[in-house]
């Protein structure tokens, strides 16, 4: 639901990766475009969002070969909306910023219908210019966002 109201509200041009088939086709069908790899997702990006189980689910994407630390360009920005414990994501923004990106915290709150009613409560941890910079973005699917 975040995806599909980031794909319909933003106006954006939205690249989705999934190791899941069938959510990446519901996406494309409202517009989005079907990236075939992490490195492929990460191509081009402005901001990239990132909804995992856990942490150690970012962590890993991070970390693996063909993940998000191999692919990440200079002046990207990574919105992790997992709920991470803080030494992983103090840890994955160091990692981040040494390759001149941003890593920054923004975790859910609130129900799946909220979800897909775009009225998730988001908390941001960044500084307040990377803040403006995906607030936008972050309205498509919250209606309280939080720095």
């Amino acid at each position: 639901p975040i995806c599909r109201n980031l794909t319909v509200k933003s106006g954006l041009q939205v690249k989705v990766f999934d190791i899941e088939p069938r959510p990446v086709r519901r996406l494309v069908e409202l517009g989005a475009i079907a990236a075939d790899s992490v490195r492929d997702a990460v191509e081009g990006a402005d901001v990239l969002f990132v909804c995992l189980p856990s942490g150690e689910a970012v962590q890993r994407l991070a970390d693996q070969p063909e993940g998000l630390l191999a692919a990440i360009k200079p002046r990207q920005i990574v919105v992790d909306l997992s709920t991470s414990n803080v030494d992983t994501t103090r840890a994955l923004a160091v990692a981040f910023a040494q390759r001149d990106a941003t890593f920054i915290d923004a975790p859910l709150a609130r129900t799946r219908a909220a979800a897909e009613a775009g009225t998730l409560s988001v908390m941001v941890g960044a500084n307040p210019s990377t803040f403006e910079a995906v607030r936008p973005l972050i309205e498509t699917f919250a209606s309280e966002i939080t720095l």
